[in-house]
């Protein structure tokens, strides 16, 4: 059915059933209210018809799946069928003949597992046996191991005097330290020897070359060495005071730590 005819037929039955709305003589308000829209029910007309040719090519699809599946999928569901029906005895059989298979061994794994019952009973005993020896010999060896550890914690003992002015007077050195005053007043010491030396060097190396003493130029080389050698006082002594403050920390750390150890406050 094409188109133009859907719409002619829709117009049709719209002017059939305006007129018949409109040949019912006198309408009052509420009838005309409730009266169908003519134009409406013209469109579902039209939209029916139009529907009919995919609604009629649906139903052959369908018919079509139906033929289909009776002409393959049913033979071959009714052949797998028949097929296991003619296996099913074999299956039976076979499962039948595994539980007899199963029936003639189990003699056999009975008597199996009572013969390795009555092995183990056997070796019982003589397992026993060896295990008492074992005590024994374990006990005939406690005797001299404790005399053994006796004398040990008896040397230790006597040792302990000895260690433990040992180790307090480590501590009492580590706590002490050095003076830092001592090692800066030594180092300045030797920075003044060194200076000492090298000014009479100079001297000495000034009267073998012939130069006087008085010049202008030697004066300046000696003021310039004795700035060089003030400096280097200075250095030393600084130096010397920072390292008596580290050599100080060195020895707390260490007497720290071997305090802790003696005394079992360390975190092993």
């Amino acid at each position: 059915m094409g188109i133009e005819t859907a719409i002619g037929l829709g117009i049709s039955a719209a002017g059939t059933i305006g007129g018949l709305v409109g040949g019912g003589g006198g309408s009052s308000t509420q009838s005309v209210t409730s009266t169908p829209d003519p134009m409406a029910q013209a469109f579902d007309i039209m939209k029916t018809n139009l529907m009919l040719p995919q609604i009629a090519e649906a139903g052959t699809r369908s018919g079509v799946y139906d033929q289909f599946y009776q002409d393959n999928y049913l033979p071959a569901e009714k052949d797998y069928l028949s097929m296991y029906r003619r296996m099913l005895p074999g299956y039976e059989a076979l499962g039948n003949a595994s539980i007899e298979a199963q029936l003639a061994l189990m003699p056999a794994a009975t008597d199996l597992d009572y013969q390795q019952l009555q092995a183990q009973s056997e070796l019982l005993g003589p397992a026993t046996q060896l295990g008492l020896e074992q005590i024994g010999a374990a006990r005939e060896k406690l005797g001299p191991q404790t005399a053994l550890d006796i004398d040990r914690i008896g040397g230790e003992r006597a040792l302990l005097p000895e260690a433990t002015n040992t180790i307090g007077s480590f501590l009492n050195a580590s706590t002490e330290g050095v003076d830092p005053a001592e090692w800066r007043q030594r180092a300045g010491v030797d920075a003044q020897q060194g200076l000492s030396q090298a000014v009479g060097q100079m001297n000495r190396n000034a009267s073998r070359m012939g130069l006087n003493p008085g010049s202008g130029a030697f004066t300046n080389a000696m003021k310039d060495t004795y700035l060089q050698g003030a400096a280097n006082k200075a250095g030393a002594m600084t130096d010397a005071w920072r390292k008596a403050e580290d050599e100080n920390y060195r020895r707390l750390g260490l007497g720290a730590q071997v305090g802790a150890q003696t005394f079992g406050l360390s975190g092993s």
